[in-house]
């Protein structure tokens, strides 16, 4: 008898342990929800994730790809701008840290690809979950042609630098290649964040294009100029408009020179013979050439100039000075500006 009675008393105890188990059940958090343990669901090295919280599906959906977007640190198509408050407290709930982020992300690409997880509804704090995932593979295959396009563009312009014989024009080229290299140099980073692996032919594009400040120099350093006067009364600029073009780090040299420079002055004089007087309004004018054509021009006229007839040389020196203060001053600045 005591062996049945055992039995039926360990029936008893296994069906209120049963019961209990049952009537003190707690709903599982997904491991998604949480940043710390969402890649135990979706690997880092596989996908990007982005994690919402909000009393509503559609608001909690549009957080969590706002913060999937913000993972790149780099410019995304407008997925959202929404302003997340999240708070967190201690473990003796004494701190309590309001973190409010601006999503607000652009780009120049779509990305798309992304998915969502189905939200879950967290009972005790009344808000939604969602989990926004992208498949790094997958989305660089819709990428990639993006990245192709960057790098053509810029391989373009180097070899069109390298078809041009004339050292302004390459340097013009190179510096156009340099803006696109700046350009694709982003598209290199965002390819990287994404998928690595397949952004590695394009990565070894980087040293190009952190050279490229490097071959402007140096064909900058090669060139040489010649200057000289259309006349022999401008031959006295000849000196200060050097001083620029050494100050610019290019050389001057009257034999294998790779540019004219010409000077001329026109004082644009208007004598008064009842007054004594003479008024000037000097202009002048600096070409650079090659062997074909007139590549800069810089024409400029000067202030008003009066003097007396019978002071005429004196008038002529003070054109001559203000002709030269301009030189070293606008000029200058124009040539460092547009020719080097």
């Amino acid at each position: 008898m005591k062996k049945p009675g055992f039995i039926v008393f360990a029936l008893i105890l296994i069906c209120v342990a049963f019961m209990g188990c049952k009537t003190t059940k707690v709903e599982e958090r997904p491991l998604w929800t949480d940043a710390y343990t969402v890649g135990q669901v979706f690997s880092s090295e596989i996908y990007v994730t982005g994690i919402g919280k909000s009393q509503t599906v559609q608001t909690a959906q549009s957080l969590a790809d706002g913060n999937l977007a913000s993972y790149f640190a780099r410019k995304i198509t407008s997925i959202t701008s929404v302003q997340q408050v999240m708070s967190s407290d201690d473990e003796d709930g004494k701190i309590r840290e309001d973190l409010v982020h601006d999503i607000s992300v652009k780009s120049g690409i779509e990305v798309s690809g992304i998915k969502h997880t189905d939200p879950w509804f967290d009972s005790k704090e009344k808000i939604y979950y969602v989990c926004s995932y992208l498949d790094r593979k997958e989305a660089w295959k819709n990428y990639e042609p993006v990245a192709k396009q960057a790098k053509n563009n810029f391989w373009s312009f180097l070899e069109a630098a390298e078809k041009e014989s004339d050292p302004f024009q390459k340097i013009a080229v190179l510096k156009n290649a340099k803006k696109a290299g700046e350009e694709y140099e982003e598209v290199i980073l965002f390819s990287e964040i994404l998928y690595k692996q397949g952004a590695l032919s394009y990565s070894e594009d980087r040293k190009v294009i952190s050279s490229l400040d490097e071959k402007i120099a140096s064909e900058a350093m090669n060139i040489v100029m010649k200057v000289e006067g259309e006349t022999s009364e401008d031959s006295r600029y000849k000196s200060v408009i050097e001083k620029v073009i050494t100050g610019s780090n290019f050389s001057v040299s009257s034999k294998n020179y790779h540019y004219l420079v010409t000077v001329s002055v026109t004082p644009n004089k208007e004598t008064y013979k009842d007054t004594g007087t003479i008024v000037a309004v000097p202009e002048y004018m600096v070409e650079i050439n090659n062997s074909s054509k007139t590549l800069f021009k810089y024409k400029k006229t000067l202030d008003r100039v009066t003097g007396f007839l019978e002071a005429e040389k004196f008038l002529d020196n003070k054109i001559a000075k203000a002709v030269e203060s301009d030189i070293s001053g606008d000029f200058a600045d124009w040539f460092k500006a547009t020719v080097k």
